[in-house]
């Protein structure tokens, strides 16, 4: 992924795009280590996220889905 600065922009207010990732908890503390604008990690039932700030203000969507067990 490249992130390009562009004079004049209006960031999306929404993130649009979104990037899976097996390991949130790695992936949140590597982007905050790399001075990241991230948000904290959020759970729903299916699901762990956070959002991450490019440079020029748009966010950008990470995603952990959580496996359900299935038993049969």
């Amino acid at each position: 992924v490249t992130l390009i600065r562009v004079d004049g922009f209006t960031p999306q207010q929404n993130s649009y795009f979104e990037f899976t990732t097996a390991d949130m908890e790695k992936t949140h503390l590597f982007l905050q280590q790399m001075d990241a604008s991230v948000s904290e990690i959020q759970e729903s039932e299916q699901a762990r996220s956070c959002v991450v700030k490019d440079p020029e203000g748009n966010m950008l969507g990470v995603r952990s889905h959580k496996i359900a067990m299935v038993r049969g």
